[in-house]
């Protein structure tokens, strides 16, 4: 849509704010499972807050094209699971 309407769709880089945030969720996923894990800033230090580990019972076939399905997937498990 961008390249079509570049007026209506695109926006200035200058617009992205950078919100300050009290929680950061790191993660990692592989063919065979995914990992988070859940930070809390405590004063000025961040501090483990949840760590999660999973092993998926999918039979992907060691095929790559479903490594983004996963790294989905794990991202939408920290949502489901946060709880602050």
């Amino acid at each position: 849509m961008i390249a079509i309407k570049p007026k209506h769709f695109a926006r200035p880089i200058l617009l992205i704010k950078i919100f300050s945030s009290l929680f950061r969720v790191d993660y990692d996923a592989s063919l065979a499972g995914l990992g988070l894990f859940i930070l809390r800033l405590d004063v000025e230090d961040w501090k483990a807050f949840k760590v999660l580990s999973v092993q998926v019972p999918y039979l992907l076939r060691g095929k790559s094209s479903f490594q983004n399905t996963m790294e989905f997937m794990e991202v939408a498990l920290a949502f489901c699971i946060f709880e602050p």
